[in-house]
């Protein structure tokens, strides 16, 4: 019913082949979309019952708290940053969905999966796109 842990995220460097550039990544950074955070602080977990607390800092020293709310099933925490459907009945359909679920793992590692979903149908032709992104951050502290 409740969990709480801390645990560090670090910043990427990646390489795109096709062009020579490079990005920076986290999934701090790609969560929350904040290009400050505070990378030398642990990032706090917090779930009670239904609702999810995520907490850290940016390089400003601001404090940031952000609460998600979903449901557990099955040893994990799943919930939604986005989920549309749009519906005109055999005509034309559209769904997007973001998921998120959140579960330990035996070896004390905190996994963060992102699930996507983008489909569509026009006239019974449908088409569509998913894709997975897994984090996994060893536990500093469980509380």
């Amino acid at each position: 019913n409740s969990f709480s842990a801390k645990f560090y995220d670090k910043l990427d460097t990646v390489n795109v082949k096709y062009d020579n550039s490079f990005f920076t990544r986290s999934f701090i950074k790609e969560f929350t979309n904040n290009e400050n955070v505070d990378y030398s602080r642990p990032i706090k977990i917090q779930i009670i019952g239904d609702v999810m607390y995520l907490h850290f800092n940016d390089k400003t020293n601001k404090d940031y708290v952000l609460k998600f709310f979903g449901k557990c099933s099955k040893k994990k925490f799943v919930f939604y940053t986005n989920y549309e459907t749009i519906t005109f009945p055999i005509l034309f359909m559209t769904k997007q969905m973001s998921k998120y679920s959140i579960y330990l793992t035996d070896e004390n590692e905190i996994v963060f999966k992102n699930h996507e979903v983008n489909e569509g149908m026009v006239l019974l032709i449908g088409a569509g796109t998913t894709s997975n992104k897994d984090y996994k951050f060893k536990l500093i502290k469980n509380e």
